[in-house]
């Protein structure tokens, strides 16, 4: 039996850390032991693209990519060191690369499981994903489309790092185009999943399993609630209104207006701009801090 990859695609705070916790309770899905990065993420793909000298748009609050090709060579040595049974050389080539990705969904499977926001913001590691999927018939590639409302996501990034969500809704679109994208290149390799099925709904997860190929067993799903799920509205001093292209998308997805409506808040340009020039500053001083101490 093949083993099968399984990738959740989503922007970022869109659940997929909930989601990855969730599908590795599963006694036959596996994430890397030693991933690297924050969130039990490697970001192999984006670091893949970054080899191969394909594109790497920037993205607000990322503090790793774009990366440079020796850095990303170095890093993938390491990671594939740390959870390979035998460390190999850093992948350099596109065939190289597709045969440690097969290796490690080997040492990982018989369901092995990735994510990270960053994949689907590029859509050159989309590219890069469909191409290994034909290079590597051995693997069974699976790719999980996480959606969340718009809103819910902006004010998550909003209360988590005072990202204004004007400036982050444009990120939002080129990610879930993507997904549509991807969606429409490889419908029977992808499953489109809304957070707020997730959720609420328990046959939004058996289904999800159903993709993967395996049983939920006893208990799957507890750890999922709904406490995040429009929190916003009872925050009184965030009045971020989405643009009519994050609306366009975002009814694609099944969201109706009523979803997204969020009553005009007079004091919300200005608290955006205070909270938000705060943050700003306090970046800055962290860098000036780190430079002062190289």
């Amino acid at each position: 039996m093949n083993p099968t990859s399984a990738l959740i695609l989503s922007d970022k705070s869109s659940g997929s850390s909930v989601l990855q916790r969730e599908l590795a309770r599963h006694s036959a899905v596996s994430i890397m032991r030693k991933p690297q990065h924050q969130e039990d993420e490697t970001l192999y793909w984006s670091k893949a693209a970054a080899v191969l000298g394909l594109d790497q748009p920037p993205m607000i609050d990322s503090t790793i990519l774009p990366m440079e090709r020796e850095v990303a060579l170095d890093s993938m040595e390491t990671l594939l060191a740390d959870n390979l049974p035998e460390p190999i050389p850093a992948p350099q080539s596109r065939s190289e690369i597709f045969s440690a990705w097969e290796q490690l969904a080997v040492e990982y499977g018989p369901v092995f499981l990735e994510k990270s926001p960053h994949h689907l913001h590029n859509v050159a590691v989309l590219q890069l994903l469909l191409a290994a999927q034909d290079a590597t018939p051995d693997v069974d590639f699976r790719f999980i489309g996480l959606v969340r409302n718009p809103v819910d996501t902006m004010y998550s990034m909003w209360t988590r790092w005072r990202t204004p969500p004007e400036a982050r809704e444009g990120e939002w679109c080129r990610a879930y185009s993507n997904l549509q994208w991807l969606s429409e290149q490889a419908p029977e390799h992808t499953h489109v999943i809304r957070y707020e099925d997730l959720t609420g709904d328990p046959g939004a997860l058996r289904d999800l399993f159903g993709f993967l190929g395996v049983e939920p067993e006893t208990g799957a799903g507890e750890t999922l609630h709904r406490r995040s799920v429009q929190a916003w509205r009872n925050d009184r001093g965030f009045g971020y209104q989405p643009s009519e292209q994050v609306r366009r998308i975002a009814a694609s997805f099944g969201y109706a207006e009523d979803d997204l409506a969020n009553p005009h808040r007079l004091t919300w340009p200005l608290r955006r701009t205070v909270l938000s020039t705060g943050r700003s500053l306090r970046t800055a001083a962290g860098r000036a801090r780190r430079l002062l101490r190289r």
